[in-house]
């Protein structure tokens, strides 16, 4: 198991696909480092959450949903080896996470509406797959 979705898919920014003269290179998704970092920043510039709460905010929830992220993207890539196959997925998740920045700000069902929506406009299997995955998981860590 890879320690960081950085990890397991290279140095690569924002999800997109990028080429060079070798051909294309896998996407990937944002680093913990990076996610939790935007999350709390966010979550404390707002106000509802406290310095005093930001490790039960990293640890009950940041922490768990990216590694969810994680493990969603290694069973796609088992099955769907070709990054072309997958790097909506990526973009998507890249979202999602995004969207999960708003924990501690917002009533948890907003944010579970939200993913829900996105599974639902999802354009393929994989990023259904993968947005329901995520959307049950946090669903059930509320």
């Amino acid at each position: 198991m890879y320690n960081s979705i950085h990890e397991f898919f290279g140095n690569q920014k924002n999800g997109s696909i990028e080429h060079d003269e070798s051909g294309l290179h896998e996407p990937k998704i944002t680093t913990e480092m990076e996610y939790v970092d935007a999350a709390v920043k966010y979550a404390l510039s707002v106000g509802w959450v406290r310095e005093t709460q930001r490790n039960l905010l990293i640890e009950k929830y940041l922490r768990p949903i990216y590694r969810k992220c994680l493990e969603i993207m290694e069973e796609i890539k088992k099955e769907h080896p070709e990054p072309e196959e997958w790097a909506d997925v990526v973009r998507w998740l890249n979202a999602a996470l995004e969207a999960t920045w708003r924990i501690g700000s917002t009533d948890p069902q907003n944010i579970l509406r939200g993913l829900y929506t996105d599974y639902k406009r999802a354009r393929n299997f994989l990023t259904s797959y993968a947005m329901l995955a995520l959307y049950e998981f946090i669903r059930d860590l509320f």
